[in-house]
């Protein structure tokens, strides 16, 4: 049976820890040698089978018929090695090697390998194979850590995406928790060659729904098979702003009865024009506001006024006061 210890893949400067465990040690004197750099022992301890108390206040009820055992057996380590020269094992113990791999900074494609000897006194020596990839490693960094929007529309956040070292990926970024009403459009694997840098802009959907205000947003990175995956930093902040409405055309809406036709032209935040109403001949001239989505219309001796709010581009749901009856309406874009 061949014994081996496999560290993954990591990136420069990354480092993993493995356990080998050796039953046969007991009653011998161990002395460990390793090949390395990059490999290293970090500690050897025996363990010894020993017998425990069991509490019954700590344990549920038992089954009827079916009480729990009183004791039982566990490993606890029994001696520690030095860090240095023979470790002698008492008998019946179990010996449990401890092995450090510390990637090298300028990373390696073909990997690394090592050998993990344990000399036995008086038996055969055992060895190990120790085993390690190499992968590069991307550093992301946030161009625009404060980006902005309107509701309805877009945002964008351009990223700086550098390869430190040699090793062809594709990276993906994930919105991470979801954040409700803002879609990230840009989902696409994006390649990134070894030792490259690039830029890269992801484009935010912002629903209509989604109220105004600031949002952190955390985007997940994950390239090299998801071996690399991090939130970046510092976290981006989404500002979205209300979305610029514009009342200018023609509109339609009716209560009580009364169809009410409006032609409306807006300059800034002021809005100017005329109504019509299916029970008279008269045109009306109007006057009014748009503040954000809210809106305001009303003739000059308040036979018409109307107060509502945009809830898209085409539609103003609203009250409207027809001669002093109130009644709710919507006024819909012609």
């Amino acid at each position: 049976m061949s014994n081996s210890l496999y560290f993954g893949a990591l990136p420069p400067g990354g480092s993993a820890r493995m356990t080998f465990e050796l039953a046969s040690a007991g009653g011998r004197t161990v002395t460990p040698a390793i090949s390395g750099p990059p490999f290293s022992i970090t500690g050897m301890h025996s363990w010894a089978l020993v017998t425990e108390y069991l509490d019954p206040t700590e344990l549920p009820p038992p089954r009827p018929g079916h009480p729990w055992p009183r004791t039982y057996k566990a490993w606890e380590i029994d001696t520690t090695w030095s860090g240095s020269g023979p470790f002698a094992v008492p008998v019946k113990d179990r010996l449990t090697v401890d092995v450090l791999f510390t990637a090298p900074g300028f990373g390696n494609p073909a990997g690394y390998h090592g050998t993990l000897t344990l000399h036995l006194a008086g038996a055969a020596d055992v060895t190990v194979a120790l085993a390690a990839d190499s992968r590069g490693q991307l550093r992301t960094t946030v161009v625009t850590p404060s980006i902005s929007g309107v509701q309805g529309g877009m945002a964008h956040l351009t990223l700086k995406i550098e390869s430190l070292f040699p090793g062809d990926t594709t990276v993906q970024y994930i919105l991470w928790p979801d954040v409700h009403g803002v879609t990230l459009l840009s989902t696409a694997a994006i390649p990134v060659a070894g030792g490259a840098t690039k830029l890269v802009s992801l484009a935010f959907g912002l629903d209509h729904s989604l109220a105004a205000g600031t949002y952190g947003i955390n985007i997940v990175e994950s390239a090299f098979g998801d071996a690399q995956r991090d939130s970046l930093t510092p976290e981006p902040r989404l500002t979205v702003g209300i979305t610029p409405r514009n009342i200018t055309g023609t509109w339609k809406g009716s209560a009580q009865g009364i169809d009410v036709t409006m032609k409306l032209v807006q300059n800034g935040s002021s809005v100017s024009g005329t109504a019509t109403t299916n029970v008279g001949p008269d045109v009306i001239p109007m006057g009014g506001s748009v503040n954000g989505n809210a809106v305001h219309l009303a003739d000059s001796k308040n036979v018409v006024i109307f107060d509502g709010a945009f809830t898209d581009d085409n539609t103003i749901p609203g009250t409207v006061s027809l001669g002093g009856q109130a009644g709710d309406t919507t006024l819909f874009r012609q």
